[in-house]
């Protein structure tokens, strides 16, 4: 291995390290609570937890590539010259996932979905802003924004894929051992998979869209506003979860494993050394 790869694998891992580091250290006091992040400084922190990723993936791309390395990782947020089609899919891909769950149980079984936000409108702005300023932007600008271009650079789409989708996952973990959080409604197994599963279809969206980190804030943020703000009956969560998989799966032998898009070739960051 010559010292470019050495450097490049080095800095996979100190990502990843500086991702798990930063999160797991604001997110121990909730760990440690009894009442989990209730307090409003632990609440804090725990948000601030969430920017791990953020903070691993601007600091060594910072230490890397220098003050025009950081413009051109913000510019690939802000800039909104990439195919329309797949911002598009990044808006209504879980949405559209979500509704046919809903009425696939409807005609099965007449059940409805529970709209917390309903009887206060002010839930669905909560919603949508922890959903953004603590999940798509958190995160995306790291997992997808820095560690899968260069796990591209190495693997394939989908085996770079299955790689992030498994340490995102674990990325998680404490989560399961604060007192009230969400996330321990569901087996922690059956979260890894759906993270992976994730994972794959997040890469397939950021590939086509040339590599938009924007897209990958998108598709993020839409699909937990989805998982917060309708619950589906048990029936229309199995069904959401059938669909979800099983559009993965066509995914994949559709595009084509070894970049998940049919293009030739696309002009982002995968191709760098």
């Amino acid at each position: 291995m010559n010292q470019g790869k050495r450097s490049e694998t080095r800095n996979i891992l100190l990502f990843f390290v500086i991702a798990y580091a930063w999160t797991w250290l604001l997110w121990l006091p909730s760990v440690l609570s009894p009442t989990g992040y209730s307090d409003p400084l632990l609440f804090i922190m725990f948000l601030g937890g969430a920017y791990g990723p953020f903070i691993g993936s601007f600091s060594l791309t910072f230490l890397e590539e220098g003050k025009e390395g950081v413009k051109n990782l913000g510019r690939r947020f802000w800039n909104l010259k990439i195919a329309k089609l797949w911002l598009l899919i990044s808006f209504v891909l879980f949405p559209l996932l979500y509704c046919a769950g809903f009425i696939i149980a409807f005609l099965i079984e007449g059940t409805t979905p529970v709209l917390v936000w309903l009887s206060d409108p002010s839930i669905l702005l909560y919603v949508v802003a922890i959903s953004f300023f603590g999940g798509g932007f958190a995160e995306e600008f790291g997992w997808r924004g820095y560690a899968l271009d260069r796990l591209q650079a190495k693997w394939n789409a989908l085996i770079s894929s299955l790689i992030l989708g498994m340490i995102w996952a674990f990325w998680h973990f404490p989560v399961w051992y604060i007192a009230g959080d969400s996330h321990q409604s569901s087996p922690f197994f059956l979260f890894v998979l759906t993270i992976v599963f994730l994972s794959i279809l997040y890469t397939w969206v950021y590939n086509n869209a040339g590599g938009s980190i924007l897209v990958a804030v998108v598709l993020h943020t839409t699909y937990n506003i989805m998982t917060k703000l309708g619950l589906l009956s048990p029936m229309g969560g199995v069904i959401y979860i059938i669909l979800f998989f099983g559009l993965t799966l066509v995914v994949i032998p559709a595009f084509g494993y070894k970049k998940l898009t049919r293009q030739p070739s696309i002009n982002n960051p995968i191709h760098r050394p």
